[in-house]
């Protein structure tokens, strides 16, 4: 069986390897499967704070993430949140622990205020 495998072609009982997970077939319809898998899928998130340039906590930013890709010389957006009043923001369901993300915030109002993290993040299991 390669990655590729049809769950129509599939036999009860037996085995499929889906991308890095195997489990056992025992039947059913794909909603079965999808929520086998989803029921193994590990997320990851990732939290942080929006301050302003002197250490303050700043609320009701807007936060994107970004993934860096494999090559490092590109980014993908991935979300977005606001962070809310205390400057809390979370993204979470994120399902690459070993990628490097980075977070933009910025927040329009007098000043205009933007900066952004490090593009070396990891979420952590949720």
């Amino acid at each position: 069986m390669g990655f590729y495998t049809r769950f129509d072609s599939v036999q009860p009982g037996e085995s499929v390897k889906c991308a890095f997970l195997h489990f056992q077939y025992l039947g059913g319809s794909l909603a079965d499967i999808q929520t086998e898998l989803s029921a193994v899928t590990i997320n990851y998130k990732l939290e942080g704070v929006t301050k302003n340039l002197a250490g303050d906590t700043l609320g009701n930013c807007d936060c994107h993430l970004y993934k860096m890709r494999p090559d490092e010389d590109d980014a993908e957006w991935i979300a977005f949140d606001e962070s809310d009043g205390s400057g809390n923001y979370s993204f979470k369901g994120l399902l690459d622990a070993d990628a490097k993300y980075f977070v933009i915030a910025y927040k329009d109002n007098t000043p205009h205020v933007m900066d952004a993290t490090d593009h070396v993040l990891v979420p952590v299991e949720e």
